[in-house]
């Protein structure tokens, strides 16, 4: 089974910008984790308005599981990671609060943070949006134009404390190969993204989604993304069998997003945007109480 962070619903859509230009290369996770600045810049460029009203929510529930055979890829690559994970007894909390963490294809992903929450909500979960960004809906979310797992990483204290999701999505990295980050890295710095969401909401799901295929225009090395998804699979396996409600969420084997829209951002395309809120729903719709 796959999943991703919990995560606040909405992002800020920003058609009229720009695409984001290859990031620097990030700097270490305990450098991020000491609140020095991130190498695609501090919290407040391309933002949006931040607005949450955090309110209590929990849910305990524990996983295990072992990476499954590779998966046929696109142009980033030809073998993706698997993970099944078989959920035993674990639901989403029914006061959910969903915070969505990540890049711009989160910030953009206005369509998709709509269609989770519209397939949450349909299936009987009470789910809210938390978050620093809001976009057009209404939707909040933690999803910001350009950045790399060091800016997640830098601001999550702040955003769990502030906005107190129990169900965190996170979708992160692409810009890090663009900007040539290590894989060690960006591993690193998603294990610490992890950790710090544990020790604070030791409850909270967590639903990590793989990186998509990308257009190689875009700059970095595309053919990286599967490298980068062994190792988050690798990070997912690790806390699950620690018991926390962690899940891989597999888009990239499903979301050709090289091939979509301007071959980057799948979130901001009607098409694109379905495929993404299909595999989501796909791993959190069964653990709807």
């Amino acid at each position: 089974m796959f999943a991703v962070l919990a995560a606040c619903e909405s992002g800020t859509a920003r058609e009229d910008s720009p695409f984001p230009a290859p990031m620097p290369t990030a700097t270490s996770a305990t450098t991020e984790a000491t609140g020095a600045d991130v190498s695609s810049g501090g919290m407040s460029a391309e933002s949006g308005g931040s607005t949450s009203s955090p309110t209590q929510g929990s849910a305990g529930a524990t996983t295990s599981g072992d990476p499954s055979g590779d998966e046929t890829a696109g142009s980033a690559g030809d073998t993706s990671p698997g993970l099944d994970l078989p959920q035993q007894g674990a639901t989403l909390p029914e006061d959910g609060r969903y915070m969505m963490a990540g890049d711009s294809i989160t910030d953009r992903g206005q369509l998709w943070r709509s269609g989770i929450v519209t397939g949450l909500q349909t299936a009987g979960l009470a789910v809210e949006t938390v978050g620093p960004y809001t976009d057009a809906a209404g939707h909040h979310h933690a999803g910001l134009d350009s950045q790399q797992t060091s800016f997640i990483l830098q601001n999550m204290p702040t955003w769990l404390d502030e906005h107190d999701p129990n169900i965190v999505n996170l979708l992160i990295g692409v810009n890090d190969i663009r900007g040539g980050v290590p894989t060690d890295t960006i591993a690193s710095n998603m294990t610490s993204i992890v950790q710090t969401i544990r020790d604070a909401e030791p409850d909270c799901f967590v639903f990590v989604n793989s990186v998509m295929r990308y257009q190689g225009s875009f700059g970095g090395d595309p053919n990286r993304v599967p490298e980068i998804n062994a190792a988050y699979v690798e990070i997912v396996d690790t806390f699950a069998a620690q018991g926390m409600s962690i899940y891989w969420v597999d888009l990239y084997s499903v979301v050709p997003a090289d091939e979509i829209g301007d071959g980057l951002h799948p979130s901001t395309d009607a098409a694109g945007a379905a495929l993404m809120t299909d595999v989501v729903l796909g791993e959190m719709l069964p653990l709807v109480p």
